[in-house]
């Protein structure tokens, strides 16, 4: 799932920079375009960063009320972000620092894939972006949105007894007789 993460992110930002252009019938430089751009690569980026702080959440929880802390806040970690790189704390703005801070932790990836749907429409409807471009990339926002939900989905579902016994044996059996391996490769015998 973080290789269809990987994926749908790098697939998104080839498509900012290949997909969209300058229109052909406008000779004037238009600098707002290489800002969305750019834009787009950065939000990406800051879209993997929120993503790796819900499974971070689901994985380990988040106790902000602890009278000794243990662990990063959550707004704590937009804030310093000290396992990710590119730091989130160097991708975002001061004001967005403050607007994710207000929302949920699972309502910020959905906030920053709705600002790269935005961005991708708004240049759609201005002829910078083919139809076709365009869902190709919205494809791509929702099939990270997708691999985020679907770890979420394995993180919060419990393994069968049944399989989680069959696994001990198996580990037990081959620890057991993995030394028998070499018994001949050592002349033991």
């Amino acid at each position: 799932l973080l290789g269809a993460l990987a994926n749908g992110v790098r697939s998104l930002n080839v498509a900012a920079c290949t997909l969209i252009h300058q229109d052909p019938s406008r000779r004037k430089d238009d600098s707002s375009l290489a800002q969305d751009i750019a834009e787009i690569r950065r939000l990406s980026s800051v879209l993997v960063g929120l993503i790796r702080h819900v499974i971070r959440e689901s994985r380990h929880g988040i106790v902000p009320f602890a009278i000794t802390p243990t662990s990063p806040t959550s707004d704590e970690l937009l804030l310093e972000d000290p396992e990710g790189w590119p730091s989130l704390s160097v991708l975002l703005t001061d004001a967005e620092k403050v607007g994710f801070a207000k929302a949920n932790t699972n309502a910020r990836v959905g906030i920053c894939a709705t600002k790269l749907m935005r961005i991708i429409d708004d240049r759609r409807r201005l002829g910078h972006i083919s139809e076709r471009g365009a869902f190709e990339m919205l494809g791509r926002v929702d099939a990270c949105l997708q691999a985020c939900s679907d770890m979420q989905r394995i993180l919060s579902s419990v393994m069968p007894f049944a399989f989680l016994h069959v696994m001990n044996f198996a580990t037990f059996f081959f620890t057991m007789t993995a030394p028998f391996v070499f018994i001949t490769s050592y002349k033991w015998l």
